[in-house]
């Protein structure tokens, strides 16, 4: 999903550790890097990030 965008990407072999690691220990939900985590955390917050006002 980030093919032409030169950004920071995980490698393959991450995700995958993230993923066997997840799945061992039972979970459901896999979140496989940093960014991930942050924009999980920003749509489950008591005000989530896509609610807050604009500011100009």
């Amino acid at each position: 999903m980030t093919k032409n965008f030169d950004v920071p990407k995980s490698s393959p072999l991450d995700i995958v550790t993230a993923t066997y690691n997840a799945l061992e220990a039972g979970l459901s939900e896999i979140l496989g890097d940093d960014i991930t985590r942050q924009v999980h955390q920003g749509l489950s917050a008591g005000q989530p990030v896509y609610l807050a006002p604009v500011v100009r």
